[in-house]
């Protein structure tokens, strides 16, 4: 009786951390989604084909965001009940400090390389101007964007996932909202979208400072002379290098839709043009908000995987119990939506493509009709590679679950897309998303089941 009360309280705290964060990630991709809407019936089918060309860069910036956030969230669950409260803010002090360094990188594209690296994705005339206005003003805000995630990591593993849901949901309403304002009333257009989209994530850090007022916060960022009291030179060092191997594959996650939007760019700009593109494009942000779901359940029960990891009795496999449990819940979940998900995308697949499409552009239409039923059919299998990889990153075990993000990400998608796409032409492209992410899912399904070997030190020693 006892052991179904547990059962029940863990069950209860999976669906609670996984569905604020899902409803917090939901928000963010859907502003994605609203700036396509936007776009595409307020500047047209060029307007969404030069968004679909820079998303890479997008997804890039995000992907590096989620890998500090997430790493050094993860690192901090591991070390919280084992390691002296000063020793794991100095840790977080320097993640933080590792996310803006990297997030000026972005900075500098925008100042000068936005309307090279625009032309080098695939964009032209017309195309080229939209895309090269839009990237600029992204990545000159790449800081907010990236310490938003940051904080976001940070304060759903500080056990307060309500206010991270809320400063995400806040975020991306205010970013629909101004799109609305900027592109119509307003009237400007790529440069209306771009500016909604980036006083989001300011948005968002503004609802989240709460945590740092309200007394609950558990961790808090200290000055260059307490960090170094704390950490030697070679420490911090090592400290970079462990919240970039454990946030990796949450990086790989993101980058592994960058890479494939780029390489579907290419071939369809090459078997269809811009009108391919356009449609991709319909598919490509429908399909960032599902994978934000799948990225929101494996992110939601990552703080819970991590605190039964560190901090749970062993069975004798070497293994907490609870671990075990919530990958169950998770993986039951994962399936459930993709099922449910792609019923939905088959049913109202016309309705979909008819929303991005005021042109009533016959070809558009069709492209992406037939694009949505059988890209989407990966979907059952990209939950099951995102779960899995998260999960074997929470309790340490990032090589594994990096190998799981390479594959989907980058060793298999451009040998399977082009080899479909040379004997299929565009049925091949659209089927190439189901058959590599089947492949890594039995990668990912036979990593887990071996997943019991010797606990890493990391959790022990920090």
């Amino acid at each position: 009786m006892q052991e179904m009360s547990v059962d029940k309280n863990l069950f209860k705290k999976f669906g609670k951390y996984v569905s604020l964060n899902m409803l917090g990630m939901l928000g963010v991709s859907c502003y994605i989604l609203a700036d396509t809407f936007f776009i595409a019936n307020g500047v047209g089918a060029e307007g969404i084909a030069a968004l679909n060309l820079v998303i890479p860069v997008i997804q890039i910036l995000n992907g590096l965001g989620l890998m500090i956030g997430m790493g050094a969230a993860t690192r901090f669950s591991l070390t919280r009940a084992v390691e002296p409260k000063e020793v794991v803010n100095a840790r977080a002090t320097v993640a933080f400090a590792l996310s803006v360094l990297l997030s000026l990188v972005f900075v500098a594209i925008g100042l000068f390389f936005a309307r090279p690296l625009s032309s080098f994705l695939g964009a032209e005339g017309d195309i080229l101007d939209l895309a090269e206005s839009y990237m600029r003003i992204i990545t000159l805000f790449a800081p907010f964007f990236m310490l938003n995630f940051f904080i976001q990591c940070f304060v759903r593993n500080d056990r307060d996932p309500g206010l991270a849901m809320r400063g995400m949901v806040i975020g991306s309403l205010s970013n629909i909202v101004l799109d609305y304002i900027f592109i119509y009333p307003f009237g400007w257009g790529m440069e209306g979208a771009a500016i909604a989209t980036v006083i989001s994530p300011i948005v968002s850090l503004a609802v989240m400072s709460l945590h740092f007022t309200s007394g609950k916060n558990q961790f808090a960022f200290v000055n260059w002379t307490q960090l170094r009291q704390k950490l030697s030179s070679s420490r911090i060092r090592e400290e970079m290098g462990t919240v970039m191997t454990l946030g990796l594959p949450t990086f790989f996650s993101e980058l592994s839709l960058g890479i494939i939007v780029l390489v579907f760019n290419y071939l369809l700009l090459s078997v269809s043009g811009t009108v391919a593109v356009s449609a991709y494009a319909i598919i490509t942000n429908l399909s960032i908000v599902v994978t934000a779901l799948f990225n929101g359940l494996a992110q939601g029960a990552q703080p819970l995987i991590s605190f039964a990891y560190g901090e749970g009795g062993l069975e004798e496999s070497g293994e907490p119990r609870d671990v075990r449990r919530l990958f169950r819940y998770g993986i039951v979940s994962s399936l459930g939506m993709a099922v449910v998900m792609y019923t939905g995308i088959v049913v109202f697949r016309e309705p979909i493509a008819a929303l991005f499409n005021n042109e009533n552009n016959a070809e558009l239409t069709r492209i992406a009709v037939q694009g949505l039923v059988l890209y989407f059919a990966a979907y059952p299998f990209i939950g099951l590679n995102i779960f899995i990889s998260n999960s074997l990153s929470a309790i340490n075990k990032p090589v594994q679950a990096f190998v799981i993000t390479l594959l989907r990400g980058i060793l298999l998608v451009v040998p399977v897309t082009l080899v479909l796409a040379h004997y299929f032409g565009m049925t091949g492209i659209w089927l190439s998303a189901p058959v590599f992410e089947a492949l890594t899912a039995v990668v990912a399904v036979a990593f887990w089941k071996n997943r019991h070997s010797r606990r890493n030190v990391l959790v022990k020693r920090g």
